[in-house]
């Protein structure tokens, strides 16, 4: 059913010629994904950006989210441990 859903949205937006501005990340305006540097990570603020733009705003100890600067903690797990935001990548 899941690959049903997917490949009728796929058509659908091939039809419009356009990405849907929901599925892309707000800082680098590339689509999520699954491939590893794709995938998109929920912050501890609730904001989502891709992991290639997570990996270049972090430091050893925290990630500053850049639309309401507030940080996760990076001291207790890693960007790969982040969760993935599910819900934009089937959408």
């Amino acid at each position: 059913m899941l690959y049903a859903y997917k490949q009728l949205k796929e058509v659908q937006e091939k039809s419009d010629e356009t990405t849907k501005p929901w599925k892309m990340c707000e800082i680098c305006d590339t689509e999520y994904g699954e491939a590893a540097t794709r995938v998109p990570r929920v912050l501890a603020c609730g904001h989502t950006i891709c992991h290639t733009c997570a990996t270049k705003l972090a430091n050893s100890e925290y990630l500053r989210c850049p639309f309401d600067r507030k940080c996760t903690d990076l001291t207790k797990c890693t960007l790969e441990s982040l969760p993935k935001n599910f819900t934009v990548l089937h959408m």
